[in-house]
């Protein structure tokens, strides 16, 4: 907040709370930035041909963290070699930056963090000599394939792990619950946990799917804060367990390709009448493709915690949602978007702390309720141009000063 106050960094993006979500930097402070980490030996930029840099400039300067734009091959930095490197991150879409051989991974033995997102790996034929990395904290690959490398799982460092499949669902080993100090577990496609022996110390992880009933959330994850859950089975998910749970984030089948469905079971999300499956401690809940009854969401509205709800494609199905005169207690942010609802009821009742209001691609919604507008805390609402909402919150601006972003 230093460096905001000093305009030496420009937030772009707030969260709902007013916290900073999003900071830019000036080009000018970048370019700045870049030359004095350079001189520090902070950084190496390396954005055109290795051939291009004297060898002197790779010898001398025992640069700590490398970073290209440029299709980069990884023997250019191994002769001669810079043992001092920590960083290593390729943001060129098609590179040769593969561990190929043995030979050219010695000067690269005490990297902690790789990130070779924008380089495809060969879903045949795995670099074997990634996993000699073992003082790896940060790991991101591209790796389009089912079959995830078990070797990976002897990386006993490794803190984050994102995996991008393209969408492709991952099946685990069962040795992964090895990565004793894995934290953060994240990939675009479905992540399938094995029955695992020891639970784990994750505190985020996406799309996951368990297939071993309720108990395995406790079982597998006992200390995870922020969850999205890929909700396919008709088996029960019972959250209350997860003591620690602050983000829960649920996908129901609907947003599913066919060609991602290919042995796995489906169903459809059933939430249990009893609210007691999600635990009080949920501060921010995302549901999207559930295709629930509007009756449903008296189980998120009974919880006594939740700030943020975000309500999305088609996450509540039916053409009213009577909210009656339960309250959200907590509530500060709500989005609802790309939902079929035609009637909304509410009132400030409902709604004593909202702040921030979102509607998106809710184009069959006739109005946004007037009473809406006698929430005393709110101060922002977000819509596009469905001409049945704007024309409500103009009435509802009328009578209040609240900022509305078309």
């Amino acid at each position: 907040m230093d460096l905001v106050d000093r305009n030496l960094l420009i937030v772009t993006k707030r969260k709902f709370n007013g916290g900073v979500k999003v900071c830019t930097i000036h080009d000018l402070v970048r370019e700045l930035c870049l030359e004095k980490a350079t001189k520090a030996n902070f950084c190496l930029k390396i954005h055109k041909p290795m051939s291009s840099y004297p060898v002197e400039v790779i010898m001398t300067h025992k640069q700590r963290h490398v970073f290209t734009y440029n299709d980069l091959n990884v023997m250019n930095l191994s002769n001669p070699p810079i043992p001092s490197i920590r960083s290593l991150l390729c943001f060129h879409t098609k590179t040769s930056m593969i561990f190929n051989s043995d030979e050219y991974i010695h000067p690269y033995m005490l990297l902690m963090v790789l990130d070779l997102q924008k380089c495809g790996l060969n879903r045949k034929h795995f670099p074997d000599v990634i996993p000699l990395l073992v003082h790896l904290r940060y790991l991101a690959i591209c790796y389009p394939s089912r079959s995830f490398p078990s070797s990976i799982c002897n990386l006993w460092s490794l803190q984050t792990l994102i995996v991008k499949t393209d969408f492709i669902p991952l099946v685990l080993p069962s040795t992964i619950s090895n990565l004793v100090k894995l934290r953060h577990l994240w990939s675009d496609g479905d992540i399938y946990f094995p029955p695992i022996i020891k639970p784990m110390k994750l505190k985020t992880i996406s799309n996951v799917k368990l297939g071993d009933g309720a108990e395995c959330w406790l079982k597998c994850f006992p200390g995870i804060k922020k969850l999205t859950c890929a909700l396919y089975t008709y088996d029960e998910n019972d959250f209350k367990s997860l003591a620690y749970l602050e983000s829960l984030k649920l996908i129901g089948s609907g947003s599913r390709k066919k060609s991602m469905e290919v042995d796995f079971p489906k169903g459809e999300l059933i939430l249990e009448k009893n609210h007691s499956t999600m635990p009080a401690t949920i501060k921010k809940l995302t549901l999207l493709w559930c295709r629930l009854p509007w009756s449903d969401i008296l189980i998120i509205q009974s919880l006594p915690n939740p700030e943020e709800l975000n309500l999305l494609d088609n996450a509540f199905e039916g053409p009213q949602w009577d909210t009656c005169e339960e309250q959200f207690p907590q509530l500060k942010f709500l989005k609802l978007q790309n939902l079929n609802i035609q009637q909304w009821h509410a009132s400030n009742i409902n709604f004593p702390h909202l702040k921030r209001l979102v509607l998106l691609k809710c184009n069959y919604l006739e109005e946004v309720p007037l009473e809406i507008g006698d929430i005393s805390t709110l101060e922002l609402i977000e819509t596009d141009d469905i001409i049945s909402i704007v024309e409500s919150l103009d009435r509802i601006q009328e009578e209040r000063e609240v900022r509305i972003i078309e």
